[in-house]
């Protein structure tokens, strides 16, 4: 065999070199590849990891191909979409068991910094230069992750961007097929607005090919999400889009195509919520009422530093001196604090712990975890070092709470839910009675089939009780019975305050105030690094959970002995 080189272009026959269905792992002879199409892949938290393309060969057969980050600049604005490449010295693997781009491919290309590509001339017949893998709207099931499906269809309206309770944007809208079936779309962070750009140059109906999406189901339908992998593609010059536009012909393509997932069934009391929840929480079932706050359970603490690389919101540790994300694997260097707020509720059908993460956590106190640090440490009030006023404030008080059945948590007899969102009076789809008592009116509850469990009534302490101030050292160097080193660290120090009607409270000082506050010496110069965990002396455990899974409430039972120690918020969201 003859090879040329001609103007930087390979001439070469197509007998040269495998086939796609003839390599094997270890593979290392060359192959002539059409580049079909590429992109940019992220892991979760946002972070480049690779560029990644679909090759296909002369018999028309696809593989995946990945550059990883630390060799794709060879490669990127390199290889072409649509040309052809001899490759050489490139490693064949098996198919990924999760994540896949194309689910039936036994192997797939990694391309080193050692692989060789030479772009050549050859007749382009048998080479597939947009392949899909199409399924239909009918076919489509859960994918839990292992692989990706492309879809087809078509969309008539989609012009909102949204931000979700965690903060990411989104675009939702429903894709419709020739048949008249529809699956409900979201397009996650940045596609969502290529979505509309691209939209927006197409006059009439828009058919678009969504490759490398996820299935998923949610609120019990199945829906359609973006991964990293995902590509818009609505150019007329793809043939499988030509004969889908031909098919739409006759089809009445007027009817709007917002998002239409059927609506989850409402509920009023938590002891409907509860009820659904326990038999399955997959049911799609939401809770938007009134009720009231009893009690803020403060032994893990009110809020959680978290991760700020990316879109991670995982909360951090300590590792070599240094805050550390495991989900990144890296230190964090400016911490975010963020609520984690876990408060009691109640209403006339039953009591539930409701958990209330950053933005529903802002939604309710109308201020940020960090500013309500900053007024902890400027405030001398002893209260306020357990607990600051605004969230004390809180007790007592009846709000409008969304619920989801799907956030249900359960261990032993601790019961929780998170909270999608704060609601404002006024708001559409929230229970309206005419007042509060008829919120908690148990005549106007429906009998339950089953007994709901009770958790345990806490009283209501008055926030303005002031205890009376003594001051100690206390000796926490060693070990104490629960193998918890008791050493302060991270610059606080314990304040120790007690009176005959509050029992005693545990106060973790800032470094800042420790000179002021007990007139010791500042060990190290991190300031609210930690969470404060309070732990019953009693022979018996004053756990309201009685699992360590909710902790001690301010408007729980106190009057026992505590004892305080310090330790690194390892919780995420």
């Amino acid at each position: 065999m003859s090879k040329a080189v001609v103007g930087g272009v390979m001439e070469t026959g197509l007998d040269d070199g495998l086939c796609f269905d003839q390599l094997e792992v270890g593979s290392s002879m060359s192959i002539v590849v059409m580049v079909c199409r590429s992109w940019d892949s992220d892991n979760v938290h946002g972070r480049y990891i690779s560029t990644d393309y679909i090759f296909s060969d002369r018999n028309g057969d696809s593989i995946h191909a990945t550059a990883r980050s630390n060799v794709a600049h060879y490669f990127v604005d390199k290889l072409k979409e649509g040309c052809l490449y001899l490759l050489k010295n490139f490693t064949v693997v098996k198919n990924r068991p999760a994540y896949r781009i194309l689910k039936d491919s036994q192997y797939m290309i990694e391309l080193q910094g050692s692989t060789v590509f030479k772009k050549v001339s050859v007749d382009h017949g048998g080479f597939e230069r947009y392949p899909f893998q199409i399924v239909q709207f009918e076919d489509l099931e859960v994918t839990n992750n292992k692989y990706f499906v492309d879809v087809i269809g078509y969309v008539t309206t989609a012009d909102n961007v949204s931000t979700t309770s965690t903060g990411r944007r989104m675009l939702e809208f429903n894709l419709r097929n020739e048949r008249g079936g529809h699956m409900a779309v979201t397009l996650w962070g940045k596609l969502g607005e290529s979505f509309i750009a691209q939209k927006a140059k197409k006059a009439g109906v828009y058919t678009v090919i969504l490759s490398s999406m996820t299935v998923k189901q949610y609120l019990g339908s199945l829906g359609l999400s973006s991964s990293s992998a995902t590509l818009i593609i609505d150019s007329n010059n793809i043939p499988l889009l030509e004969s889908f536009n031909a098919s739409l012909r006759g089809v009445d393509l007027r009817a709007e195509t917002q998002p239409a997932r059927d609506g989850p069934h409402a509920v009023t009391t938590i002891a409907e919520l509860l009820q659904s929840a326990r038999q399955d929480k997959k049911k799609a079932v939401v809770f938007r009422n009134s009720i009231q706050i009893t009690g803020i359970r403060t032994k893990n603490s009110w809020f959680n530093f978290t991760c700020t690389g990316g879109r991670c919101r995982k909360g951090v540790t300590r590792k070599d001196g240094s805050f550390w994300c495991e989900a990144c694997d890296n230190a964090v260097y400016f911490p975010r604090a963020r609520y984690r707020l876990m408060v009691d509720v109640k209403d006339m059908t039953g009591n539930v712990v409701v958990v209330l993460f950053d933005e529903a956590g802002e939604q309710l106190v109308k201020k940020s975890a960090k500013t309500l640090l900053d007024e902890q440490e400027q405030s001398t009030n002893s209260d306020d070092m357990v607990l600051p006023e605004a969230l004390r404030c809180l007790i007592g008080g009846t709000y409008l709470f969304e619920l989801r059945s799907h956030t249900y948590y359960q261990y032993g007899e601790y019961e929780s839910f998170n909270c999608a969102q704060v609601l404002l009076p006024g708001s559409a789809n929230i229970a309206s009675p005419s007042s509060v008592d008829e919120i908690l009116d148990p005549a106007a509850v429906p009998a339950l089939s089953s007994p709901v469990k009770k958790a345990p009534q806490i009283g209501v302490v008055t926030p303005d009780k002031r205890a009376e101030k003594r001051s100690s050292n206390l000796d926490c160097t060693g070990t104490d019975s629960e193998g918890v080193p008791g050493k302060a660290q991270h610059g606080l120090s314990v304040d120790v305050r007690s009176g005959s009607d509050v029992g005693s409270e545990v106060n973790v000082v800032p470094e800042k105030r420790l000179k002021k506050v007990t007139g010791g010496e500042a060990h190290d110069p991190v300031e609210g690094t930690s969470q404060l965990i309070m732990d019953s002396l009693s022979e018996k455990e004053d756990d309201v959970d009685g699992k360590d899974s909710g902790g001690d409430s301010v408007a729980g039972t106190v009057g026992k002995k505590r004892r305080a120690y310090i330790v690194d918020s390892d919780d995420g969201e």
